[in-house]
C-alpha cells in the first residue's frame, strides 16, 4: 500500500499563539507515528498591514496548486481562521474538493459562534457532507450544527490534550502574592483588568506584583504597559516571550493565573491549562467554553462583573494550597478524558 501522507495546513509558529501552536504538536504527534506530513503554513510571519495579507494570500495560491498538482490520495487537516481569513481556508477547500480529496476541518474560534459568518457558512458547503470536524468540546460542534444547519458531527479534542503534564513546576516561595498573564498581548486579553486587580489589591494592604509574558501585539498594549510600570515601579514586570524553561519558571512563579479576556475568538486557550498543569488557579471570566476546562482549578467571573473586585475577594477569602492542588487535580481530570482523543485524528489519517 502507498504511504499515507498527511498534510496539516494553517499557522505555524512565528508568531507564537495558540491555534500555531496547536498545528504544530498536531504535526509532530503524526510525525512520531511514522507519518508522512507535509505542510501548507499560512503564518504572516510577524508581518502586518499590507504585508500580513500579501504573505498570506501568496502562502495560499501556492497552497492551491499544490493541493490541484499533488499526485494521488492525500489527507488534509485544515486549522480554520477566525476572520476574514476564512477567504484563505475557502480556496483551499475547493482546491480539495476539485480534486476529491479527503479533509477535516479543525475550529479555534467563537467568534461565527455568536453571529452568522457568511464565510463559513459557504465554506462548510464547499467542504461538502464528507468533510469531519474538530472542535475542542462537544458543545462547540453543537452550535456549529444549530447554528449553520449542517450535519458536523466530528471529533472533540479538548486543549488539555495538547499540554505536557510537568513533573515539577515547582511553586511560588515569595512572601509577595505574584499575579500572571501569559498571552498574545492585546486589548482585548485583559491587561487593563489584570493591573487593575493588581491596584485593588495593594489598595487592600496586599503585597502584591503582577508578571505579564507574551509578545505585545499594539501600540496600546505597549502603552498601558509603559503607564504601568510607572505607577507600580517593580511591582509590574514584562518577561518578554517566555517558551520551555521559561516558560515553566514564569508559571513555577505564580500564586494565581489571571485570564480576564474579552477576545472575540476565545475558545479554550492553551495558557490556562497550562496554568492549571503548573499547580497555579486560574481566575477567568466566564466564557462558555473557557469555563468547561477551568472547572474546579480557579475561579470563574461574570462578563459583566467587575473583574478586579470579584478576582480581588476570591483571591483573599481561600487556602492557597489546597486551591493549588485543586487547579493539578483539574488539569488530571481533563488531561486523562483527552488522553485519546488526538488518536481519533490518526486513525482518520490511516483510514481507508
Amino acid at each position: 500500500m502507498p504511504k499515507v501522507i498527511a498534510v496539516c495546513i494553517g499557522s505555524f509558529p512565528p508568531p507564537v499563539q495558540g491555534a500555531a501552536i496547536i498545528n504544530q504538536k498536531l504535526r509532530e504527534q503524526l510525525q512520531g507515528q511514522g507519518i508522512l506530513v507535509k505542510t501548507i503554513d499560512l503564518s504572516p510571519g510577524g508581518r502586518r498591514g499590507f504585508g500580513y495579507h500579501t504573505t498570506r494570500l501568496f502562502r495560499t495560491l501556492r497552497g492551491v496548486v499544490g493541493i490541484l498538482l499533488a499526485p494521488g490520495q492525500r489527507r488534509y487537516i485544515m486549522s480554520l481562521d477566525g476572520g476574514g481569513g476564512l477567504i484563505y481556508n475557502l480556496l483551499l477547500a475547493a482546491a480539495m474538493r476539485v480534486r476529491g480529496q479527503r479533509k477535516l476541518f479543525y475550529y479555534h474560534s467563537t467568534k461565527y459562534l455568536r453571529s452568522d459568518n457568511h464565510l463559513l457558512r459557504l465554506l462548510l458547503k464547499v467542504g461538502g457532507d464528507r468533510t469531519v470536524h474538530v472542535a475542542c468540546t462537544s458543545k462547540m460542534l453543537s452550535r456549529l450544527s444549530s447554528r449553520y444547519g449542517v450535519d458536523v458531527s466530528g471529533m472533540v479534542i479538548s486543549n488539555a490534550a495538547w499540554i505536557d503534564i510537568p513533573q515539577d513546576w515547582g511553586a511560588s516561595a515569595s512572601d509577595v502574592l505574584r499575579l500572571g498573564l501569559l498571552s498574545g498581548l492585546t486589548l482585548e486579553k485583559g491587561p487593563a483588568r489584570a493591573i487593575q486587580t493588581l491596584r485593588e489589591l495593594q489598595c487592600r494592604g496586599v503585597k502584591a506584583e503582577l508578571i505579564f509574558a507574551g509578545a505585545i501585539q499594539d501600540r496600546g498594549t505597549q502603552t498601558l504597559l509603559d503607564d504601568a510600570k510607572r505607577e507600580f515601579g517593580p511591582a509590574i514586570r514584562y518577561a518578554g516571550i517566555v517558551t520551555g524553561e521559561a516558560k515553566a519558571a514564569f508559571y513555577s512563579g505564580l500564586d494565581f493565573f489571571l485570564f480576564p479576556s474579552l477576545y472575540r475568538h476565545e475558545t479554550q486557550s492553551l495558557v490556562v491549562p497550562e496554568a492549571l498543569a503548573a499547580g497555579v488557579p486560574v481566575i477567568a471570566f466566564d466564557h462558555e467554553f473557557v469555563g468547561e476546562i477551568v472547572g474546579e482549578g480557579g475561579h470563574l467571573i461574570s462578563a459583566q462583573e467587575d473583574f478586579a473586585v470579584r478576582a480581588a475577594d476570591w483571591i483573599l477569602e481561600g487556602n492557597a494550597t489546597a486551591r493549588r492542588e485543586k487547579a493539578r487535580a483539574q488539569l488530571r481530570h481533563l488531561h486523562g478524558q483527552a488522553k485519546g482523543q488526538i488518536c481519533n485524528i490518526l486513525d482518520w489519517v490511516r483510514g481507508p
